[in-house]
């Protein structure tokens, strides 16, 4: 994606900001000839696996205590994948494992990316986690992803099925 043109807009951009302001940008971006010319729009489905884990409701959310070296890896290697780099973001995640082999979101990112060999490597992050809450939720829909690849419908609704098993009701406070 490009971005030929931005500009800021809002209070601030007419002068008359007030002290609890925030910045507004407006902007037009333009996506490759091949995104316009294709007949049916590309699916972002590691973007649709972290929404519907994001959404689905669970209470809880573990993270990770991570190395600051894995997190700089992680983050740059999302921003790539975001920018359609995925072979660099797939090194940066290679570095990631090299330095902790059996960490479960390291795995879970590489399994996102590599849909092809999704499921294994989202299985043994699954593995290799609590097995609760949105990780856990977003090894079985990347499971669902790479069974739906290879036409395994079957499979799919059991790893969906698993999916809706990682969510955490909420605890009732008295």
């Amino acid at each position: 994606v490009s971005i030929p043109w931005a500009i800021e807009s809002g209070s601030r951009a007419w002068g008359f900001p007030s002290p609890d302001s925030d910045y507004d940008c407006r902007f037009v971006f333009v996506r490759k000839r091949a995104d316009y010319l294709s007949l049916f729009p590309k699916r972002d489905v590691i973007a649709e696996i972290r929404q519907a884990a994001s959404l689905a409701g669970s209470n809880l959310d573990i993270q990770l205590i991570q190395s600051p070296a894995i997190e700089a890896l992680l983050k740059r290697a999302e921003l790539l994948q975001s920018q359609g780099a995925h072979d660099s973001a797939e090194r940066l995640l290679l570095q990631a494992q090299e330095i902790e082999a059996r960490n479960p979101l390291v795995l879970q990112f590489r399994a996102e990316a590599q849909l092809r060999r999704a499921e294994a490597l989202a299985q043994q992050s699954f593995e290799n986690s609590a097995q609760l809450g949105t990780l856990c939720m977003r090894n079985w829909l990347t499971i669902r992803e790479a069974r739906l690849a290879l036409d395994d419908l079957v499979g799919a609704e059991a790893a969906q099925s698993r999916a809706k098993s990682c969510d955490v009701p909420p605890v009732e406070r008295l």
